[in-house]
């Protein structure tokens, strides 16, 4: 199975603790059935920048005066479903000092998840470019038609278009559609699900 960075961040729990046990269990239970699980190199390198760059947000946000004033409310936050309250969780426990703390902290519980779950970085070869070229721009207008030009990027795109492409290419003559094989990339994202699975029965 290969993962998408979404699943990643959550088992990471920067969407709080109950949607991390949630992944984890799911996660754990597959394994224990002899399923193994697989990142993209295109994956990991999203999964990278995405830290590098939600942690510079959270320093820009953030300030050791707004800190101090949030750092005694937290608790009564009703959820924690962004870096921003996940890193002042992290800091409130002590984990970590400062935004480049957090993101060395995230990066380290990455390799950690990684190692637990025996999951290898696996460089995508085989998928034709005019396929590629295609199908990021089909989810690039259909996704951003559903959630907003700012909710989903060219370069988001980019990785969803190789993945779904690859694990295509890899089922081979197992596959029939988008929906047989969405199983294959695990994935939060159910817009795009919906968006792939559509276009399947147009096909």
């Amino acid at each position: 199975y290969y993962l998408d960075t979404n699943i990643v961040i959550r088992a990471l729990g920067v969407d709080g603790p109950q949607r991390q046990d949630s992944t984890i269990s799911i996660i754990e239970s597959c394994k224990h059935d002899g399923i193994k699980f697989r990142i993209t190199k295109a994956t990991y390198d999203e999964i990278y920048k995405n830290l590098n760059g939600r942690t510079r947000e959270v320093e820009k946000k953030t300030s050791r005066q707004s800190e101090a004033l949030l750092l005694q409310v937290i608790d009564d936050l009703p959820f924690n479903n962004s870096f921003e309250t996940d890193y002042l969780h992290k800091r409130k426990e002590g984990k970590v000092s400062s935004p480049n703390k957090y993101r060395l902290n995230l990066e380290k519980e990455f390799q950690i998840f990684c190692d637990k779950f025996d999951i290898q970085t696996e460089q995508i070869q085989g998928i034709q470019q005019s396929d590629l070229t295609s199908l990021k721009s089909f989810l690039l207008d259909k996704k951003q038609k559903k959630l907003g030009k700012w909710a989903y990027s060219l370069g988001a795109a980019l990785v969803d278009a190789m993945n779904i492409l690859y694990v295509k290419l890899i089922r081979g003559s197992n596959n029939y559609n988008y929906k047989d094989i969405k199983s294959f990339y695990l994935t939060t994202d159910s817009t795009l699900n919906d968006i792939i699975i559509d276009m399947d029965r147009n096909v």
